[in-house]
């Protein structure tokens, strides 16, 4: 079964996936009725941070099977020269736009710890709470990069005229300054747990 709350994403997961062993529905996983202890998994791969505090240990504790795994995927991007110092040279352009960085800086690819696993870590319902860490380095095309910023919902809720200059200035500075190309140095972090 996959839950998935867009009814658009639904529609390309059932085109990938035309068999009727996969049961999609769509709907708000914190609150679809599913029958406790049914699943033997939870799996969700860099969403799992627009799920509610609460529900990220509470829904899977509920739905799990003694014994089931919560498997958490999240992309983090971190501090590395394999970037060239892209991202500290483009930051002015993100502020120019009021998209500046304003949380802690980006962890070195050694100290990246997911925030699920100290929610997890520290749930007394969940055990053999494990990370495991896969280096990936994604380059992009200056286009590339900008349809990448267009995903992500920040650049989404900008106003039209200033996500447009945000995204014009970003796809001229890769092509003038960074030689048509960015390299965002990455790292796949799996949280895995069981629950009791």
């Amino acid at each position: 079964m996959a839950i998935e709350i867009g009814p658009a994403m639904a529609a390309t997961l059932r085109s990938h996936f035309p068999t009727d062993r996969l049961r999609i529905i769509v709907a708000d996983f914190e609150v679809v009725d599913i029958e406790a202890g049914q699943a033997d998994a939870v799996f969700s791969a860099s969403a799992y941070h627009w799920i509610s505090p609460a529900a990220q240990t509470d829904r899977p504790a509920v739905i799990l099977r003694p014994g089931g795994i919560v498997a958490i995927v999240e992309l983090i991007q971190v501090d590395s020269d394999e970037d060239a110092g892209f991202f500290a040279a483009a930051e002015p352009i993100y502020q120019r736009y009021g998209q500046g960085d304003s949380g802690p800086p980006d962890p070195t690819r050694e100290s990246v710890v997911p925030a699920i696993y100290a929610v997890l870590s520290a749930d007394s319902r969940f055990d053999c709470v494990e990370v495991r860490r896969y280096d990936w380095n994604q380059t992009y095309s200056a286009s590339d990069y900008r349809n990448l910023m267009i995903s992500y919902s920040g650049t989404q809720m900008m106003q039209e005229s200033a996500r447009a200059g945000l995204l014009d200035d970003m796809e001229s500075f890769i092509r003038n300054e960074f030689g048509g190309t960015v390299t965002r140095p990455l790292v796949v972090a799996l949280t895995t747990a069981t629950l009791h």
